[in-house]
């Protein structure tokens, strides 16, 4: 997926994207300076999606977000 950057394209992306999901199921979260990044299980209408999330964080705004979307859970030992 590409790179969302500024307030209105992060909100945007959002709004669409919520209605469909039904819940969230948080795996790992990692903070280094003004990054941080995610790695959760996305249950939405259409089934799992498992999903990478770095977000950039500025001034406590976040500035951009990148995310990683696979289909399947990663071998064991690469996730």
């Amino acid at each position: 997926m590409p790179k969302l950057t500024g307030r209105a394209s992060i909100l945007g992306f959002l709004t669409q994207i919520l209605p469909a999901v039904r819940g969230i199921q948080l795996k790992q979260h990692i903070v280094e300076g003004d990054y941080v990044a995610t790695v959760f299980d996305m249950e939405t209408v259409s089934g799992v999606d498992h999903v990478f999330d770095r977000i950039h964080i500025v001034d406590g705004q976040i500035k951009a977000i990148h995310a990683f979307y696979y289909p399947e859970q990663p071998p064991e030992g690469q996730s």
